[in-house]
């Protein structure tokens, strides 16, 4: 039996799956064998596809039995347990309302959810917003959590990490150009004068917008950067972009390139311990058995009147939700084959909206990997991964367990991979291999275990032109069923998710006292 000196951990998390293979660097070039791990804790899964694949993407829906099916009722049904769904539900719990909330997944919480290695906890995906909205602060009043501020960012210049901050002193002080750094000021000094004037672009989007902002949706964000000539800054914003909206500067429009990176300038970022997961984790728990997981939802009908959801459970029983108004706080690439009763015209806007999945992997260590930054950025690690966020510097910090989490956004051509366990091992293992090389102080043998997450479909992407008309005719109500999601507005933040649960959950409630 190897022992733990001589084999690296790949472990997929809650797949039940450990990867044993030889360690980073080593010569031994063998595939993966695969044991069966005890220790990956329930509260950690890799997105379940299954069944959604099954009665969602190819139809096998001959065989049901629709008469045999156990039937619930609340006052709303809500289709996903991410951010969005779970602001709709504690604000209509909170009003009175009888709610039951159904996702997929075995554990709430989407892509804000985290996992651990022995006492430190990390982000699985989302990380932390930027703006402490009304509604983020009732869900942490809710959740008895109060978020904490997070350390500045590093970038990987000329091989070594580098404190990256919009002040004066530090632009003068990066090992760049004078005429490089003289761009990046008129860079921050353009955000932060429309930051004073008050026209950078906002979310939510409103059903229209005017003139000036649809010219910023119609713009690709390489557009927009073509005048400011530093090479630095494309590359920067470049991960930024793909590692925040899922794509590159080419493929993502002006306005919500503006719209995230206004607030990276000397403004305070907010976390919880392990990320956004701790919020969730915490509402989810409140909210108790009203969450029922494991539910593929893969039939919504009688839209106008009371909406019945149907659902199969992970042991293939068949559910049935009545409800007065149904919340779907889900991707709607896959709702044209949900809903039958949906327009034609917003069937396609619904598939005209674009989503990118990405990866993360986590090097496990019992020391630290990365500086005390608490999002590292390596412009040459490109095309494996953007950047590294540090789990240490989310708060509550283990001395004894440290984990660099790698954000490695694909393409689309990519998604395949998220549903195969040994192409995403293999490369996780590239990935990691990949971050001794390009980081200095990601060491090999420091490195005990690579903990790997593949999201599938989890970045809605601010796609040029999607903003005009696109979200808004795909997030239009349906009688009584109302859509609650980042792709809302096609921008995948945070603060839109729960913007959109509580928007929806506003309509939720004029229209159940109706």
């Amino acid at each position: 039996m190897p022992s733990r000196r001589d084999f690296l951990r790949i472990v997929l998390l809650g797949s039940g799956a450990l990867y044993l293979s030889a360690p980073l660097g080593g010569c031994n070039r063998r595939s993966p064998t695969v044991e069966r791990s005890s220790d990956v804790g329930p509260e950690v899964s890799r997105q379940q596809y299954e069944n959604p694949h099954r009665f969602i993407r190819e139809h096998h829906r001959n065989g049901i039995d629709w008469q045999n099916a156990a039937t619930h009722t609340a006052d709303v049904t809500i289709v996903g347990a991410g951010p969005a769904g779970l602001a709709a539900a504690v604000l209509l719990t909170s009003a009175g309302y009888d709610v039951l909330l159904l996702d997929s997944e075995p554990v709430g919480g989407g892509a804000a959810r985290a996992g651990s290695y022995n006492d430190q906890r990390y982000p699985l995906a989302s990380i932390y917003f930027v703006e402490q909205t009304d509604i983020i602060g009732e869900l942490c009043k809710y959740a008895a959590i109060e978020p904490t501020t997070v350390p500045p960012d590093a970038v990987i210049i000329e091989g070594q990490p580098v404190e990256l901050l919009w002040n004066d002193s530090d632009l003068s002080s990066l090992p760049l150009p004078r005429k490089e750094q003289a761009e990046l000021r008129r860079f921050r000094d353009d955000l932060l004068d429309m930051r004073t004037r008050g026209t950078v672009p906002v979310y939510p989007l409103p059903d229209t917008l005017p003139p000036a902002l649809s010219k910023l949706d119609a713009q690709r964000a390489s557009e927009f950067l073509a005048s400011y000539r530093s090479p630095f800054l494309h590359s920067l914003l470049d991960l930024y972009a793909r590692s925040s909206m899922g794509d590159t500067l080419e493929n993502i429009n002006t306005y919500s390139l503006l719209n995230f990176y206004a607030s990276e300038l000397d403004t305070p970022r907010y976390t919880f311990p392990g990320g956004l997961g701790a919020l969730t984790a915490h509402i989810a728990q409140k909210l108790g058995d009203r969450i029922k997981t494991g539910m593929t939802c893969f039939h919504i009908e009688d839209a106008h009147r009371n909406p019945t959801t149907w659902a199969m459970d992970a042991a293939g029983r068949l559910h049935r939700f009545r409800s007065r108004v149904a919340i779907v706080a889900v991707q709607k690439f896959m709702l044209p084959w949900v809903i039958a009763e949906l327009p034609e015209a917003q069937k396609a806007a619904m598939h005209a909206l674009h989503y990118s999945p990405f990866l993360t992997v986590h090097l496990c260590a019992r020391q630290p990997l990365v500086p005390a930054a608490f999002d590292l950025w390596v412009p040459n690690a490109l095309p494996l991964f953007t950047d590294i966020i540090n789990a240490n510097a989310t708060g509550e910090a283990s001395t004894t367990a440290f984990v660099a989490s790698i954000y490695a956004p694909r393409s689309a051509q990519d998604r395949a991979m998220m549903q195969s366990d040994d192409v995403l091992a293999a490369f996780a293992r590239r990935i990691a291999e990949h971050a001794t090389t390009t980081v200095p102080t990601i060491h090999r043998e420091a490195v005990e275990e690579v903990h790997v997450f593949g999201w599938g479909h989890a970045l809605v992407v601010p796609t040029p032109g999607s903003h005009s008309g696109i979200a808004q005719a795909a997030r239009q109500p349906l009688g009584r069923i109302l859509f609650a999601n980042t792709d809302n507005d096609a921008a995948p933040a945070f603060e839109n998710a729960v913007a959109h649960g509580a928007r929806a959950a506003e309509q939720a409630m004029a229209l159940l006292k109706q």
